[in-house]
């Protein structure tokens, strides 16, 4: 009898196993490791072939960690690491090879300007674009193989959602936004009897560990476990079965770059880093980078600031630099600097947030607006310590009043400096209603979790890409 009951609960352990699908970490380290084996085949292939010379062949160690690093970098800024982006072929490819280009243009700068640091990777152009070429088939080849083997094969995630009939129907629009890694079997909740809007009810919560073995259940996920000691009792069972249970707005979180606003629950604070923005040494880091960088821009764009204040004054009547009140830093209020772009009547009705081609904007301000130059002031702003480099973007105090009536956790935001750009600028369009602000506000809450050294890089390089687009009001 034992024996059987060993036997029985080792083919469901090594079921469990056979079942087991890569999760999202997992495979953007699948996805790292096959664009680092890529990017070290493509240099033995160039030393091989000839293509890099044959003094290359001692350096090159030092010109695989140096491309790795920048194709780090490039490849978070374009989301090659994005599954979402990742699973389909012409979207990695795509991302691949901005990505590639990217890392290949600051390699070679950097070639340029310091050479006895950086190797050359070719002895002539040819030589590189010919090493440039076998380097971005050797990455599109292992991202191909990513998708025939992992994609395809493993398919999505299987999760059964823990909750109730009313908590689906409040989440559904996270469940859409994850289907693309995740397939939703079913409901599981306290009534076994019916549906929910479509999604089949695979039984009451005290079976959640039998429904984890038949459904072949790959996560649990909590949309509303309520208060019941049962309930709390029966997550511990898919452990048992070695699936994990998360909530759900950590899923959408991990997929999606930014927090559910309105599905966040008061105990979302415990999350939070221990100090409001980040480590003493990571403060202190970003703050003289802050100056440095602020006091050299404000010095080498000088003659600019010249040029575009005397335009701004001869196109219209009105001083050419515009100040205003925001909320900043832990409510702090500051007077913020900017290039007029409005005509001095633009609020005579009131405050009203900024239009898609907005009528009030002066001649000069169409062409400052979309390109950020009537930004460059706020560098002074960032000196004297009222703002970051990067950071969410400060809000006027009559819109901080209003929509913290409204929108849940808004205040948050102000945890950290205030910046010019910041991750709701680069990845959400320019907010102009309370809706957009609910919007922002959640990438605003995602920087304020996981700011770090490295997505203060990634922000910095996508706004480069923003400011080309040109996509300000």
């Amino acid at each position: 009898m034992g024996l059987r009951v060993f036997t029985r609960n080792s083919s469901a352990a090594l079921g469990a196993a056979t079942r087991r699908r890569v999760s999202s970490s997992e495979r953007r380290l699948l996805l790292f490791v096959s664009d680092a084996t890529a990017i070290a085949v493509s240099l033995s292939a160039a030393v091989v072939l000839g293509i890099a010379g044959s003094s290359s062949l001692s350096n090159g160690p030092v010109s695989f960690a140096i491309l790795l690093a920048i194709w780090t970098v490039s490849a978070a800024v374009f989301d090659c690491y994005d599954p979402r982006v990742a699973g389909r072929a012409w979207d990695t490819f795509r991302a691949a090879n901005r990505a590639f280009f990217a890392t290949f243009l600051v390699y070679f700068a950097a070639h340029l300007v310091i050479p006895g640091l950086i190797p050359p990777l070719g002895v002539s152009i040819a030589g590189l674009v010919l090493w440039g070429a076998c380097a971005l088939l050797t990455i599109s080849a292992g991202r191909i193989t990513y998708i025939k083997l992992v994609v395809e094969k493993n398919g999505r995630r299987r999760i059964a959602v823990v909750g109730t009939p009313a908590s689906w129907r409040a989440a559904s629009d996270l469940l859409k936004a994850i289907e693309t890694d995740y397939e939703v079997v079913g409901l599981v909740t306290r009534d076994s009897d019916g549906s929910a809007e479509g999604l089949k009810v695979l039984g009451p919560h005290g079976e959640l560990g039998q429904i984890v073995r038949d459904h072949q259940i790959d996560e649990v996920i909590v949309a509303d476990a309520g208060e019941d000691p049962t309930t709390m009792d029966a997550l511990v069972a898919p452990y048992e079965s070695g699936v994990p249970v998360r909530h759900l707005s950590d899923i959408f979180e991990e997929v999606s770059g930014r927090i559910p606003v309105r599905y966040l629950r008061p105990h979302w604070f415990a999350v939070l880093p221990r100090r409001p923005g980040g480590g003493r040494a990571y403060d202190f880091v970003r703050r003289s980078l802050d100056v440095a960088l602020a006091g050299t821009a404000l010095v080498l764009v000088a003659p600019l600031l010249a040029v575009v204040a005397l335009a701004v004054r001869l196109d219209s009547h009105g001083p050419a630099i515009f100040r205003q009140e925001r909320e900043g830093y832990r409510g702090r209020r500051f007077t913020m600097l900017k290039f007029r772009t409005m005509r001095t009547d633009a609020e005579s009705d009131g405050p009203r947030w900024a239009s898609l081609g907005d009528p009030r904007r002066t001649r000069i301000g169409t062409l400052l607006r979309p390109t950020r130059l009537d930004e460059l002031p706020q560098l002074w702003n960032v000196l004297v310590g009222d703002m970051s480099i990067i950071g969410p973007r400060p809000e006027r105090p009559c819109f901080v009043m209003q929509l913290g009536q409204t929108i849940p956790f808004y205040r948050v935001r102000s945890l950290v400096r205030p910046g010019i750009t910041g991750w709701a600028q680069v990845r959400f369009a320019y907010g102009g209603s309370e809706e957009d602000a609910l919007e922002k506000l959640q990438y605003d809450l995602y920087y304020v979790k996981h700011r770090s050294a490295f997505l203060d890089l990634v922000i910095a390089l996508k706004t480069v890409g923003v400011l080309l687009h040109a996509s300000g009001r």
